[in-house]
């Protein structure tokens, strides 16, 4: 179940849910409410919707994947949806909790969670040459072939090469990304 924190959090704000924080409900809600929205292409009533997400919630095949906390503008918003998460996983111990975040966004509780902490690898030069054809082929197939495969190998190598020149800016995913644009 992808999850990103700043539609919960949209949804919370709609729903008049922010005095509920830390409360595991407010995942419950938010999952109810996705699906009473037609998620799967099914709209249900909020009484299908709650026994699904109790369902999910409850079963050791569901994996959550809450991503970009950081993304969530509000400090007082992002330590609410902590909170929630941190409700879910010690109410709810069957799910796989997977949590995406830059680190500044991430409080300090974490370390009392069982969550594992990872960082992204810098990337070695056989890796940007990677991402550089990745990145060139993902924006040819998504622009319907805006650019010619010549033209998308061409700007691969030129991102690969201005990689090379500049290792310290191309050593992260985004940092690439930021050079390609």
């Amino acid at each position: 179940v992808f999850v990103r924190f700043r539609r919960l959090a949209q949804r919370v704000r709609e729903r008049g849910l922010a005095g509920v924080a830390g409360r595991a409900a407010l995942v419950a809600e938010f999952l109810a409410a996705e699906f009473e929205a037609g998620l799967g292409g099914h709209h249900l009533t909020k009484g299908q919707s709650l026994e699904i997400a109790q369902e999910l919630l409850g079963s050791d095949r569901t994996l959550f994947l809450f991503d970009a906390l950081d993304e969530v503008p509000d400090p007082e918003m992002r330590a609410a949806l902590f909170d929630a998460v941190a409700d879910l996983l010690t109410r709810y111990p069957r799910p796989r909790v997977v949590l995406s975040s830059r680190p500044y966004a991430v409080p300090g509780a974490v370390s009392q969670l069982s969550l594992a902490l990872f960082a992204p690898l810098p990337l070695n030069r056989a890796g940007r040459r990677t991402f550089a054809r990745h990145w060139y082929r993902s924006v040819r197939t998504h622009l319907d072939n805006a650019l010619s495969q010549e033209a998308a190998e061409a700007q691969a190598e030129d991102l690969a090469s201005a990689a090379e020149r500049m290792p310290d800016l191309a050593e992260t995913p985004l940092l690439l990304s930021i050079l390609a644009l």
